[in-house]
């Protein structure tokens, strides 16, 4: 999520745009390096703007009910090899279905993209410490940091320097290359806007729950039926 609001800020830096929020759908957010699937993550907003959940699905994990196992052969078993294999289509309408969440929208970044717009951008102080947008995103996705707002506000008041400017038509750019999408960046803003009333004090991050266990040193994640279904339920109460 931290990436996307870092995106959106500089798309904001960059038009100026300001919007009241009007759209709460779930959206999931890939995070891949070509064909092999860093992280991905879900995000649900209440309508009336009074809690948020990141939930993450690792990229491990594989339903429970899949015949044969992880060991088995035929089809992918988990999340990270059916997006290496069928794409990100495939996917979404997997762990929709899983989830009982219906789940059509989505921002996918790619990790070089990325990287790009990080070295542009170039580095910022956070707590007398300096950092890039891509180390502070892995860092955020290994669940060394939880400061994604501290995050944000640092690289978005770092490009509204004027000193800065000169940046922003060359991460539009990259914006393009960075970021696929079926938003609007209209919508995109729209979920930003949301966001942005929840706040991190009411935003909740937790990733699916189940069973963790090796075949050949791979790891795996099992995940009944049940678990599924009740994650976002559960955090949403």
């Amino acid at each position: 999520m931290m990436v996307l609001v870092v995106i959106l800020n500089i798309s904001g830096a960059a038009t100026g745009w300001s919007s009241e929020q009007t759209i709460n759908e779930p959206v999931a957010i890939f995070w891949h390096n070509g064909r092999e699937l860093k992280a991905l993550t879900i995000l649900v907003m209440r309508a009336d703007g009074s809690k948020a959940v990141i939930g993450t699905v690792p990229v491990f994990a594989y339903y429970a009910s899949y015949r044969g196992g992880p060991g088995s052969r035929g089809l992918p078993q988990t999340v990270g090899e059916m997006f290496a294999a069928q794409g990100r289509a495939a996917v979404l309408t997997a762990v929709s279905t899983y989830l009982g969440l219906p789940l059509s929208k989505y921002v996918a970044i790619e990790q070089k993209a990325f990287a790009s717009m990080s070295e542009l951008v170039g580095p910022t102080t956070i707590n007398g410490k300096e950092i890039t947008m891509a180390t502070a995103f892995e860092q955020t996705r290994l669940g060394i940091r939880h400061d994604d707002q501290q995050v944000v506000r640092a690289f978005s008041a770092k490009l509204r320097q004027p000193e800065e400017w000169w940046k922003l038509p060359r991460l539009a750019y990259l914006l393009i290359g960075a970021v696929d999408t079926n938003l609007t960046m209209q919508e995109l803003w729209q979920y930003y806007s949301l966001y942005r009333q929840i706040g991190p004090e009411r935003t909740y991050k937790e990733a699916v729950q189940g069973k963790d266990f090796y075949i050949d040193g791979v790891k795996y994640r099992a995940i009944s039926p049940r678990e599924w279904q009740e994650f976002f339920p559960r955090l949403l109460k």
